[in-house]
């Protein structure tokens, strides 16, 4: 039988292994911690790679009469965001390496829409898991959902872990 796209066979003594990559769209919000959790609780298998990721909102632009005062501004701007969400990552990463699960971490900036697909697409994922904020129809209509964005989008299924405690 074919493995599932981002699924990979390999021959092991007995049996075939598969190898599953497991992208998980990490924000500062409560349901996102929740939904770390829960994949490591009921999801979890020891064969799974684990992509940790988060995504800044692009900067605003800052402006300065001197172009390169204002280059050197967004690029330090830049740094002390990557640094930031780098050390948010590691919180993640530091509990999946007590319990032996494999991950890595991924920083990118930009839309978390385009980017949580863009990056499970390139790492052949076989799910997507993200945590539902619980908007109401009304903030969601005007705002938008990116859990909904990327389940209507994604290449491979995606688990929206919703909060039942909010």
């Amino acid at each position: 039988a074919a493995a599932p796209p981002g699924c990979h066979k390999e021959k092991a003594t007995h049996k075939m292994a598969v190898h599953r990559t497991v992208v998980i769209a990490l924000d500062e919000s409560p349901a996102a911690k929740h939904c770390f959790d829960w994949y490591l609780q009921h999801v979890h298998r020891p064969e799974n790679k684990v992509i940790l990721l988060t995504i800044n909102a692009a900067a605003p632009p800052v402006f300065h009469r001197d172009k390169s005062e204002q280059m050197e501004a967004q690029y330090q701007d830049q740094l002390r965001r990557d640094s930031a969400s780098k050390d948010f990552l590691n919180r993640f990463s530091s509990v999946c390496a007590e319990k032996g699960v494999t991950c890595e971490e991924v920083v990118k900036t930009g839309d978390p829409r385009d980017l949580i697909l863009e990056v499970a697409e390139q790492s052949k994922a076989c799910l997507i898991m993200i945590g539902s904020r619980g908007m109401g129809v009304l903030k969601r209509a005007l705002m938008g959902s990116v859990s909904t964005h990327v389940v209507h989008h994604a290449h491979c299924p995606v688990t929206v872990v919703r909060q039942t405690d909010v």
